[in-house]
This record gives C-alpha cells, structure tokens and sequence, in this order.
C-alpha cells in the first residue's frame, strides 16, 4: 500500500474545482525564489505597523461597494519599483469577495483580481493563488514612513465570512545580496448581516416526547442572516386559539404545547405603522405564518428537519467555524438533525469533528452524525456513519480516496454486504452536472456521476441543492432542473438503484441548510434566504434512530418549504417495498401540509408523470389527504411523489418500490 502522503495528493488532484485550486496554489507557493524574508515585520510590532484606519462597517450584499482604508509603517528603506501586494485568507473567502479598485497615492495600481466567471476560476487561481491586488511604489521611502492604502470591495451575502488581508513587499538589492520579503501580520475586513426585513419562524414538525413544540422567532437580513432591531418590537402571537404578546429585537426561543392536529404560529407586528402613518418596520410584511406542525405521522412517529451536506473551514474550499455551524443548525434554523461533510478530513480535523458533534448532541431533540465527501473526476459521494470510529474515513485501511469508481463500488459492495463491518451510507451529488472549469485538453474538471448498476450500500441519494434539481433530463425553470448530462436521479431509478431522496445546501460557509450560493447564475432564481433540507420520520431525534430513519430511506426533500409529507402504497411507507401481483389494486394515502398552496402533485414512474393533480383540482387548501389508485401504475418498478408550491417550493417523497410475487 502506497503511503498515505502520495495518497492524498493523488486524490487532491481529482477532486473538483475549489481542491485543485488548493494543490496549485500551494504548488506556486513552493516553487517561488528563496529570499531573505524579515521577521521582525511579524513580531510585537506587527498590528501597530499595519493598522486597519478605516472600517466601512460593511453589510451582506449582492452589489453594493465599501471601502477599507489600512495604513502600513514600513520598518526598513524601501527602494522604487518595490512591490506591495495584498492577499486573502483562503479559497472560500477568494471567491466570495468580489474586489474592484486598490490605489496609494504612493504607488501604481499593477493589478487587482477581477470576477472570475466559473469556468475560468480554475486556470485565474492556478496562476495568481490568494492575491487581491499588487502595487509598485512611484519613488523611495524613508524607513517608517507611513503609506495609505484603499480596497474597494464588494462583501458576501454570508454576515462572517470575514476576508483578512496580509500585506507583502519586495524587492532587489542594487549589490548581489538576495531579495527581501516583508510581511506583516493579517488584518480582517468584517462583513455584518444587513439591514433587517422578515422575521423568520422555524418550528420543529412534530413535538417532541414531553408533547412541547420548539419555535424559534428570528430577525433577518435579506439572505437569512441573523439582525438585530434598533428598538424592541412587538408582536401578537397566535397558537391554537391562544393568543398573547412579545417584545422581539433579534431573537426569542419559545416553547409550546403541541398542537390537537395541525399547527401553524401566527405572528402580527404591532402596531403596523405610528401615528403619522409611517410603518413601523420598513420592508416587514404584516405577519408570518410559521411552518406546519403536526401532532405525529400517521405511523406515530415524529418527523425531523437537517442538512446532509454542508462545508466547514476544515474544507479546503471552505470557511467558517464547525461549532459556529452547529449553533445555527439548532438555535436559528431550529434543525433536528445535521451531519458535515468537509472534504477528504485528516486525522486531525476528524477528531476534532467528532469532538464537537457528540459534545453538541441533545438527544429527544437534536442529532448529530458524521460525514466526509469525496470528490473525484468521475463523481461526488458523500459517506456518512452512526460512530466516528470507522474503516471507510478518508485515512481509514481502504484508502477510497486513491481508487477507481469501478474499484470503490466492489469494495463498499463487499463491505456492505458483511455483517460484522459497522453501517454507512453513501450520498451522491450534483450527480447530473459536469463542470464548467476545463483541464489543458479541455475536459472538465469533473463528469457527471457515474452510475453502472443497482448495489446495496446506495441507498439514499440528493435529489437537489443549491445548483439545481438532478431529477431528470428534461431541463425545467417550472422544476428547477437547470442541467442535464444524462446521470439523473431517475437514471439511477432506472439502473436498479434503490435510493430514497435528500435534500441538501452545498454550504461552504458552516451555514447548514442555505442553498443561495454559487454558482452565481443561479442566484437569481431562488430565494435570497433559499433553504434546502432533509426530511425523516423517526421513533426518536437522536442518533440512532434519526440513522435507521435515514438507513431505512424514509425520507423526503425539501427546498424552500417546510412542508410535511406522509406517502405511502397500502401498507409501505415512502422508501419502502411493496408486494404486489398481477391482480393487485393498491391505494396511495397521501397526508400533506405546506405553506403556501399547491400548483402541483404527482406520481412518477418509470417512464415520467402516472398522477397528476393540477391547482384546480388542489385549490388552495394548506392541508391535504388524498387517496388516489394505482393499479395502473404497476407496470411501473416505482412510484415517488414531487409537488410544487405556487411559489416555486419543491417537495420530494421518497420512491417505494414494486416487489412481484
């Protein structure tokens, strides 16, 4: 077995994108001429010789422009012509800032990196690593003379997805001594949630084993960062015929007693506007209606919100602390479950994961799993188990970072198939999209998802996120399915995979559940606060029964709602297996609660579309039991459920699959 070293560089260079943006960069870093570097530019006086002198106090935004202004000190002469340059933190933050303009009144501007489109970011990273921008200087500087310089900027929509610049300069001596490299210490540059306009509701779905029901009540910014109010404000809340008042500046966790059948927290602002007519709180609307909540599936089992898939600064194309992560899954968005999934985890970052994920367990009302992906030219698979101890991490004995798709397929089979190896799920992703970033011969950095034929260890699989519904070659605005390159959800189906549905955000800033990333022309087709997550139906929120929920596929996706779904044919529930002949007259119960009105609901098979019920025949009722035959639909292997909410929200229920006598 090859060591581990030459093993993780193998697999660094088939990962996507964002990895071998990282292996270059380091690559470049390496390969630059030795010089004699000063460390005293680094030392105790570091902070006072490059000083932030300006901070815009900058918001989360699409488009709107700050200025920072720092002042550096140089501590030895510096001739002209000698080179001043910026750079960034890491991967993540270099391609969520967006910079304009760097100047110094004591220099030329030679470059300042662009907006780089998707396709061409492999090739601009490769040859500029984190560098922000370069200057030259116009003429020679006495020892601690000071110099002024402005960044222009735009910020991310992710409120702490801070940049932190580091100041370098160089130069040649006139004599033969080497060059000399100073560099200082770095300087954040914040970017705060913005100004307040919703007020998001996040309910858990069903109570929990004491009958409570936990809703949290959040001030937002445009694109779900948490805000604060100025002043307090009031609202009138309104649950289950009670009705009373409370004072909201940013946040408020409440607790209530579960609902007879079906519930939804209704909160009114008041007043709507002051006594001259001005609305008290621009931008808000009059009132929020939270999510449903039910008493319990029609199983008895309680239902549960997570994300799957989502990135942490353990990533190499990410940023933002774990434990910052886990706070918002539980105590902003009010999730039941979570699992990260950084790229290719080392020793290290693993146990430091681990770490964090039992300590942040709530078992009754808050699970935590493990994760990793792996990424390659040929697909993304994301692993996940019930315990942190496993063979199959990334440095585990069966190396799966350093093999074939065709060799990891036999080997998980393999091992899947053995009882007395522990658990997994693997996840597939994006499966139906190949990149847009090109190699030298043209290829692209990654295909499509590679699938061959139905194994057991697949079992769940991510039906969308936030670049796009794979459900199907048919691209559709109306379904969100953006791309197709022949390697869709329904492919999978048809190969023999019998894989239930998730949904899952993408993240890379520790913001489990948000799905308005990238790529950038996607973003104006969803929401700005979009959400796309998991649903289960479990005995327990806890570890191992939110597992067996997940293991078991009963599952359904989510993306921009959070609508409760119970699909079933007669006796098996979605992700389940139905027994039928020939003669057999199945039913499927349908129980359905949404936010807004539905503008569609169907059943798919095989071959596309066997039910379909239309808005008309929906109306506009929130809530919905539906029984519907499917006797026809037996030449079908499969029946799932998709609909559509009249504003865009998707909902995915899980296939259950015809077994023939």
């Amino acid at each position: 077995m090859k060591g581990s070293t030459s093993v993780i560089a193998r697999q660094i260079i088939r990962i996507g994108l964002a990895m071998m943006i990282a292996f270059l960069s380091a690559l470049e870093c390496r390969s630059q001429p030795k010089a004699q570097v000063m460390a005293d530019s680094v030392g105790e006086n570091a902070a006072a010789r490059f000083r932030l002198v300006h901070d815009p106090h900058a918001t989360a935004t699409l488009d709107n422009q700050f200025a920072w202004k720092f002042e550096w000190i140089p501590p030895p002469d510096l001739p002209s012509g000698a080179i001043v340059e910026l750079y960034g933190k890491n991967l993540r933050t270099f391609v969520e800032w967006r910079f304009v303009d760097c100047r110094s009144v004591a220099a030329e501007t030679l470059f300042v990196r662009p907006e780089v489109a998707d396709s061409e970011a492999y090739d601009f990273f490769a040859k500029h690593g984190l560098l922000v921008a370069r200057l030259r200087l116009h003429r020679p500087l006495q020892k601690d003379t000071p110099i002024s310089i402005r960044l222009d900027a735009i910020p991310p929509y992710w409120a702490g997805t801070d940049e932190q610049i580091t100041l370098k300069c160089r130069w040649k001596h006139e004599d033969d001594r080497p060059s000399t490299d100073l560099s200082t210490a770095a300087l954040p540059l914040h970017v705060y949630a913005g100004e307040p306009v919703r007020l998001g509701i996040y309910s858990w779905p069903t109570p929990n084993h004491q009958g409570k029901v936990r809703v949290i009540l959040v001030v937002e910014d445009a694109f779900g960062n948490q805000t604060q109010l100025d002043a307090p404000s009031t609202w009138q809340l309104s649950w289950e015929g009670r009705q009373w008042t409370v004072s909201l500046t940013s946040k408020l966790i409440l607790e209530l007693e579960a609902p007879k059948h079906i519930g939804r927290l209704k909160a009114r602002l008041l007043p709507l506007s002051d006594d001259r007519g001005i609305p008290t709180l621009p931008g808000f609307e009059a009132e929020y209606v939270g999510p449903p909540v039910w008493t319990r599936g029609m199983t008895g089992r309680r239902a549960a919100f997570g994300d799957l898939h989502w990135h942490t600064g353990f990533s190499a194309d990410g940023d933002g602390r774990l434990a910052d992560g886990l706070d918002f899954a539980r105590d902003h968005l009010n999730l039941g479950f979570v699992a990260p999934s950084d790229h290719n985890p080392t020793r290290r970052t693993w146990r430091s994961t681990a770490e964090l994920l039992n300590s942040n367990q709530r078992p009754g009302d808050f699970a935590t799993l493990f994760g990793w992906e792996n990424s390659s030219k040929f697909g993304h698979d994301n692993y996940y188990f019930p315990v942190a101890d496993h063979d199959l991490v990334p440095f585990g004995p069966y190396r799966i970072t350093a093999q074939t798709p065709a060799e990891i397929q036999d080997l998980l089979e393999d091992y899947a198939v053995d009882s007395s190896h522990p658990p997994f799920l693997a996840i597939p992703h994006h499966t139906n999209i190949e990149s847009a970033a090109r190699t030298a011969e043209g290829q692209p950095r990654w295909f499509a998802y590679r699938f061959t034929k139905g194994d057991s260890y697949h079992r769940l699989i991510e039906v969308f996120q936030t670049r796009g519904n794979q459900e199907s070659n048919e691209k559709s605005e109306y379904w969100r399915i953006w791309f197709a390159a022949g390697a869709s959800v329904r492919d999978a189906l048809n190969l023999g995979y019998r894989v239930g549905f998730t949904g899952g955000s993408d993240n890379h800033t520790a913001r489990p559940g948000r799905a308005f990333c990238w790529p950038a022309e996607n973003r104006d087709r969803i929401p700005t606060n979009s959400l796309a997550l998991t649903g289960i139906w479990c005995d327990s929120v806890d570890r191992h029964d939110v597992w067996d929920a997940l293991f078991q596929r009963r599952t359904w996706a989510v993306w921009d709602t959070r609508a409760l779904v119970d699909f079933r044919i007669d006796d098996a529930e979605a992700g389940g297996e139905l027994e039928v002949t020939r003669d057999s007259c199945p039913t499927a119960r349908i129980r359905l609660s949404t936010e807004k009105p539905l503008s569609d609901l169907q059943l798919i098979g095989d071959a596309g579309v066997v039910v379909e019920l239309d808005s008309q025949r929906l109306g506009s009722a929130l809530d919905h039991a539906i029984e519907l035959p499917v006797a026809d639909a037996l030449n079908s292997r499969y029946l799932y459920l998709r609909a559509r909410q009249t504003d865009g929200a998707l909902i995915y229920a899980s296939p259950i699959w015809f077994d023939r006598k």
